[in-house]
């Protein structure tokens, strides 16, 4: 496939993404990053990745304890595999999240 066709492909499957999303309640939307943060958090795999996706399923779903605990754990890890930037960035995120949330 050349590259404009390949171009077209992926414009169509985001907007397919986007409308189907779009198409279901904001309920139905948090029920579902909820499972899928459950399913990233159940994987097994303790990845940077792996945190950052239930941080931001947990994030999505509303369920900001959870949240930002994935915040946490991703920006110490990040710390731990000197990405300092990242650490520094996803700290001051749940920092802010802790005060948007009044989380303790």
């Amino acid at each position: 496939m050349d590259s404009a066709a390949n171009s077209v492909y992926r414009f169509s499957r985001a907007l397919i993404g986007l409308s189907l999303y779009q198409g279901i309640t904001p309920s139905q939307r948090k029920r579902l990053h909820a499972v899928a943060a459950r399913i990233w958090e159940r994987g097994g795999e303790e990845t940077l990745e792996t945190k950052l996706n239930c941080a931001m399923h947990y994030e999505l779903a509303e369920l900001p304890q959870k949240g930002a605990e994935f915040h946490l754990s991703a920006g110490q890890m990040a710390g731990e595999l000197f990405e300092n930037e990242r650490a520094v960035s996803l700290l001051g995120r749940v920092e802010r999240f802790l005060e948007e949330h009044r989380l303790d």
